[in-house]
């Protein structure tokens, strides 16, 4: 019977990063991705204890009961283990987590940083491993206990004055008076800046019209690298720090067949180490990704990390809408807003998310402390959430969500169906609940027209998180498609233009009519053949499963 060789173990946080660690390490090393926090605080609940210290009340992440079971028995049977997390403070808590929970020594070399995804960075890695560092953990969770008491603290008053469910956290509230006070005004043409992940993402807004985020994937992307034929993993420094670099030595031109057109062009930017803004300013009458984010970096918030998944919420939560001219309030917003600013202007201002990052700052220099500075945004929070409170009278209940008719009459009961909003978007539901129990998917008219009969575009909810998009005359008229339709019509021949999502590299755009001159030889066309292909394999075993 052979002995088992035991392997050096590293834990990193993303798929992408394990496959590119695999490829630059030899076969005594395992490499497992943990794809984030294996336990967390729980999503509609607080999470921590105003009276104990603010303590911690995590839970195992949904569906990671498994995967924590299985990296127990592969940290138990390590030689050594390494945690390969990013290098910031977020980083930082995750190798905690990890230590805690699989009896790693938190003071033992067991803590790599990889400032970038190359050979002889990760060997410099491995060699210069450390012991976890308090400091950065004691700042992720201050920044994150912060927003989250914030957010909790008004959810009650916000309930009882508008109605129950929502929530809305410091910066999603500030960006939302940005929209609703904006003034168009002669954007400035800044200078040629150093490339940092606030610069890029300012240049995507305004000079490439990437939607809020893309170009963050696109920064990740270039990190973590993708197979190229030189079999490179990564050619950008890690995208998160002050300053981002080139990894390699390989130019741009070098790089041309194995980056998408997309990256290429952040990758010339980071190359070139200046941003390339263009010439001209743009003038809008609703204000845009730049316009918001240069307005945040005028008031120096800290918005770099969080204003891609901020705008996203407020746009999913129904607070504004977005369309290809920018960003407006929609009537939900409006009276949120009002809302809170009429007790809240002073304690969630500007000013004060600026104070609160500051004293952030002074944890993870060691001059305040975690409790310290919780306690110095609860108390006057509370102070105000009470006077709040009073004003909406002795006996102060949680309104009932507004209810719209559709104009759909229930399969059971006859009753008409009104649309209501979950955890995965609007449905239609019975009114007669509980007596009835019926629901349906909402179907959305869209102006977008289909381009098989002319007819408009519907857009409903399947499968809990994809959208389904349709002819409204379906399926008397067969068109649909899963990917998402643009106000922008196809130059060649007017009909709607798609984008097709992908998980490791940005959307596609191109025509929604098959028979369009752009889509010939297009590779859209292989992709949704094989798409269909599967859904339609997929359905008949569905179909086999029901008859059996």
């Amino acid at each position: 019977m052979t002995k088992r060789q035991l392997k050096t173990l590293i834990l990193t946080d993303t798929a992408a990063k394990a496959r590119a660690l695999r490829r630059l390490l030899s076969k005594s090393f395992t490499v497992v991705s943990t794809d984030g926090f294996l336990r967390n605080l729980p999503k509609t609940q607080i999470g921590i204890d105003p009276d104990n210290d603010f303590a911690l009340k995590m839970i195992t992440v949904r569906g990671k009961a498994e995967l924590l079971k299985q990296l127990r028995r592969d940290t138990f049977d390590a030689l050594r283990i390494y945690i390969a997390t990013e290098p910031v403070a977020e980083g930082e808590a995750l190798a905690a987590q990890y230590c805690e929970l699989f009896g790693i020594n938190p003071l033992s070399k067991c803590r790599v940083e990889l400032r970038a995804l190359t050979k002889e960075e990760l060997r410099q890695s491995l060699e210069n491993a450390r012991a976890i560092n308090p400091r950065p953990v004691e700042k992720y969770w201050t920044r994150r206990l912060s927003r989250r008491l914030i957010t909790f603290g008004i959810n009650p008053y916000l309930w009882c004055a508008v109605y129950r469910g929502l929530s809305i956290n410091p910066l999603q509230l500030l960006i939302l008076r940005l929209i609703d006070r904006f003034e168009p005004k002669e954007p400035p043409t800044p200078e040629p800046a150093p490339v940092t992940m606030k610069s890029l993402q300012m240049w995507a807004a305004r000079d490439l019209h990437y939607a809020a985020g893309r170009i963050v994937l696109l920064a990740q992307q270039l990190y973590e690298g993708m197979t190229f034929d030189k079999n490179i993993s990564g050619v950008i420094k890690y995208f998160r720090a002050k300053t981002i670099e080139p990894a390699t030595e390989f130019s741009p031109d070098e790089l041309r067949e194995a980056l998408t057109p997309h990256q290429l062009k952040v990758y010339e930017a980071i190359w070139s180490g200046q941003i390339p803004w263009l010439e001209g300013a743009q003038i809008s009458e609703r204000p845009t990704d730049f316009s918001l984010m240069l307005e945040l970096e005028r008031l120096k918030i800290n918005w770099s990390n969080e204003y891609s998944p901020s705008i996203n919420m407020l746009v999913k939560g129904a607070y504004v809408e977005r369309s290809s001219q920018g960003y407006a309030l929609t009537e939900l917003g409006r009276e949120t807003l009002t809302a809170l600013d009429k007790y809240f202007g002073d304690v969630l201002s500007a000013g004060a998310l600026v104070e609160i990052d500051e004293k952030i700052k002074a944890v993870s220099l060691g001059q305040a402390t975690r409790v310290e500075v919780l306690r110095s945004i609860q108390e006057p929070l509370s102070a105000t959430v009470e006077t709040a409170m009073k004003s909406l009278g002795d006996d102060p209940r949680p309104k009932d969500p507004p209810v719209i008719e559709s104009d759909q009459l229930c399969d059971k009961c006859g009753r008409r169906m009104v649309i209501k909003r979950g955890r995965y978007g609007k449905f239609l539901a019975c009114p007669g609940y509980p007596e009835c129990k019926n629901t349906k998917p909402y179907v959305e008219k869209l102006a977008e027209r289909c381009p098989k009969c002319g007819g408009r575009l519907t857009a409903r909810m399947l499968n809990r998180r994809r959208m389904f998009y349709s002819c409204e005359r379906y399926p008397t008229c067969d068109f649909w498609t899963w990917d998402v339709p643009q106000e922008k019509a196809c130059s060649a021949c007017g009909s709607t233009m798609l984008i097709h999502p992908f998980k490791d590299r940005p959307s596609m755009l191109y025509c929604s009519n098959e028979n369009c001159s752009t889509r010939e030889n297009h590779p859209i066309n292989k992709i949704l053949e094989k798409a269909r292909r599967q859904y339609e394999e997929r359905r008949q075993k569905e179909s086999a499963r029901g008859e059996q």
